[in-house]
């Protein structure tokens, strides 16, 4: 999210004609906000092509073109996992893993996918496992109205959910402080972190550290979920928490909370 004035070129009012291709420009659209940005607005047709679509790709444009597009285009379930499983492996085994990086280009490995990736027909069970590997699944989630799955981390292990059908609201926190499993007879504090309500083409997406405890509540229509896990060495699973939902009088967004027993 960005913000321009009403003037686009004022951008590279102060800049040489022949300096247009590298403009660094700073505005403040509010007190205290400051917009810094390198632009290209004035590169010539088709070496701004060649900047944004790389060497290689102009030399027949029809082609290139259809490339292009495939790195984008629609993906079935077994295309998905046959790209996203060699990421997984990688990840699961490296030494320093960018999960951030990692969760990002598995979503928009996603978002490829139709709206029934799994079929047109709903599981019986609430939890579907379509693939499942030591490192990495693939599971759909089936809400009926207003269901509730409660609070609960996920030790060990990232995740990213794709909303396919309904819609599904989902808070996500944070435990405070180094300790990421407290002891399970004391009580501690979470942060909430997130509140999105999941529709279908809407993600979500969770580290080992970052929004790991989540809670997700199913709109009165009911919802399908895709869920991708990806499991590093380690005690994976997940604990379900008790929750005192009024938060700190002090602190709105910090609540109260122990390992359910």
């Amino acid at each position: 999210m960005s913000w321009f004035a009403n003037d686009f070129t004022a951008c590279t009012a102060n800049a040489e004609p022949d300096d247009h291709h590298n403009v660094e420009t700073r505005q403040e659209p509010a007190p205290g906000v400051t917009i810094q940005r390198r632009s290209l607005f004035r590169i010539g047709g088709a070496a701004a092509l060649a900047l944004l679509v790389g060497p290689g790709v102009l030399r027949s444009g029809k082609a290139g073109a259809s490339e292009a597009g495939e790195q984008f285009g629609p993906l079935n379930l077994e295309e998905f996992i046959a790209q996203a499983d060699p990421l997984a492996r990688a990840l699961a085994g490296g030494t320093e893993p960018n999960e951030e990086a990692y969760l990002l280009h598995l979503a928009s490995l996603l978002c490829r996918l139709g709206p029934q990736p799994l079929g047109a027909e709903r599981p019986r069970r609430m939890m579907r496992s379509h693939y499942y590997k030591p490192h990495f699944a693939v599971m759909q989630i089936n809400m009926a109205p207003d269901a509730v799955l409660p609070y609960h981390d996920h030790r060990d292990y990232n995740g990213v959910i794709l909303g396919l059908e309904g819609s599904v609201r989902a808070r996500n926190f944070e435990i405070l402080g180094d300790d990421l499993i407290p002891p399970g007879d004391k009580q501690f504090q979470i942060r909430q972190t997130a509140d999105t309500v999941l529709e279908p083409g809407r993600i979500s997406t969770l580290t080992r550290r970052r929004d790991n405890i989540h809670d997700l509540r199913a709109g009165t229509q009911g919802a399908r979920l895709l869920d991708v896990f990806t499991f590093f060495p380690g005690s994976q699973g997940s604990h379900y928490l008790e929750v005192d939902e009024t938060p700190l009088e002090d602190r709105p967004a910090v609540f109260t909370a122990r390992w359910r027993a």
